[in-house]
């Protein structure tokens, strides 16, 4: 409805500039009735102050709603961006096991993390990495994306790798929760030259377009409108499933010049500068040692995904979940296993049992328990065996034997439960498990 209103009211497209305009420009300053007055003045002849009033009111009513159907549907639409994450939340992978640790996921760092971007976390399926590193070098990276590496394969020389992933993932997802997978990471899909190639045969197996996030947009406005004719043409509640974030005022400006105002009116323009870089989890490059009451007024991370980061030029997996960023983990998430994989059946054999290992992990009296973790962040867990399990690590890990000499007051079996737990939250790890793990990056 809202793409075919966009089509038929130059109205709609109005509004929805001009809300970017307001979050978009001059950012330092309180926006005043006699600012917006004026910006729509100068800029757009079809709206009004009370429309923008009324596109921006949460508390209208249906009486309201049903005299301005073009305005309800731009409420509808600001408020489903919320909407679609915290659906993403209550999905449920197909797989028991997944499922299983997915939820103990969410419990922990649910109350760990009590911030407003905390409770957005979503918790998806996967991200697929389609290149190595990233052109952006963006200093609020929350994951310390490293630099762009030339790409050598093309999307004919994986489309049938790339493929089989997509089927075995959603096998184990489901076809809803699989949609909430996206096809970048500590990356760019403006780096990525057939990015919508990927994306479509995205769509062909899972059934939508994956949400899509760029800061190099005003960088690549030609692969931008090919996006935005993509998504414009799908018609599947895919509209501001484009995402766009913006630098800098100069890059809104340039952005705003190339596109029309029913292009611009189909992506979600997110602008982080000016006031908002106070405002950004505190991980990756802005991670500067910060407590965790520091963390948890803006949020210790923007890692999403419970589940698999995998990198296709590189033929790794990796399963990782959310934490808050600490000197161990300074990207804010924490890499459980890694391995790496050189076919489409390698790949399912090594996803299936790490999924099998991270549901019913395996401790042997003779293992070695390595800390995944910083000091400061044993004051998260509440628990005193817990707790004392962790002080034993200190400072370069553990025997399974002396561990438990050293807790002798605590019964073994509670403490082969706590270590489970401590493993599925990647907080330990048998040494012999990560021996492979080089990079925490």
């Amino acid at each position: 409805e809202y793409i075919q209103i966009i089509e038929q009211d130059g109205r709609l497209s109005e509004l929805k500039c001009c809300i970017d305009d307001i979050n978009c420009i001059e950012r330092e300053k309180v926006k005043s009735e006699e600012y917006v007055t004026k910006l729509i003045r100068e800029s757009y002849a079809q709206i009004s102050l009370v429309d923008v009033k009324k596109a921006l009111d949460r508390d209208s009513t249906e009486q309201d709603q049903e005299k301005d159907t073009w305005i309800s549907v731009m409420r509808t639409a600001i408020k489903a961006k919320g909407d679609r994450r915290a659906k993403a939340k209550r999905q449920r992978p197909l797989s028991e096991a997944w499922n299983r640790w997915r939820e103990g996921q969410k419990k922990r760092y649910e109350a760990e993390d009590k911030s407003i971007r905390g409770r957005e976390i979503s918790f998806i399926p996967f991200a697929i990495e389609l290149t190595v590193g990233c052109s952006g070098g963006c200093s609020f990276c929350g994951f310390s994306a490293g630099k762009l590496y030339q790409q050598e394969r093309t999307y004919q020389q994986e489309e049938r790798v790339y493929t089989e992933i997509l089927k075995h993932i959603k096998a184990l997802t489901g076809q809803d929760y699989g949609q909430c997978g996206i096809l970048y990471w500590a990356t760019d899909p403006m780096d990525q030259g057939e990015y919508e190639k990927y994306a479509m045969k995205f769509k062909d197996i899972m059934g939508a377009l994956p949400c899509t996030t760029t800061a190099l947009a005003e960088q690549n406005i030609e692969k931008l409108k090919q996006l935005i004719r993509l998504y414009k043409a799908s018609k599947t509640e895919d509209y501001w499933k484009l995402r766009v974030s913006i630098r800098n005022e100069k890059a809104y400006r340039l952005l705003k010049s190339n596109l029309s105002k029913s292009e611009q009116a189909i992506i979600e323009i997110n602008p982080q500068y000016g006031w908002l870089e106070n405002t950004f989890a505190k991980a990756g490059r802005a991670y500067k040692g910060q407590t965790i009451e520091e963390q948890q007024l803006c949020g210790g991370t923007i890692a999403c995904i419970t589940g698999f980061e995998i990198s296709l030029p590189l033929r790794r997996i990796r399963l990782i979940t959310p934490c808050l960023a600490d000197e161990v983990n300074k990207n804010g998430y924490r890499i459980i296993h890694e391995e790496s994989f050189s076919s489409s059946l390698e790949f399912k054999e090594k996803l299936n049992s790490m999924l099998a290992a991270i549901d019913k992990p395996k401790l042997k009296l003779g293992d070695y328990i390595k800390p995944n973790i910083a000091e400061t962040h044993h004051q998260l867990y509440c628990n005193k065996a817990t707790r004392s399990i962790l002080e034993s690590l200190r400072p370069k890990g553990i025997g399974m034997r002396d561990l438990l000499i050293k807790n002798k007051d605590i019964p073994t079996v509670d403490i082969a439960r706590e270590l489970a737990l401590l493993m599925q939250d990647g907080s330990i790890y048998i040494a012999s498990n990560l021996a492979n793990q080089v990079d925490k990056a």
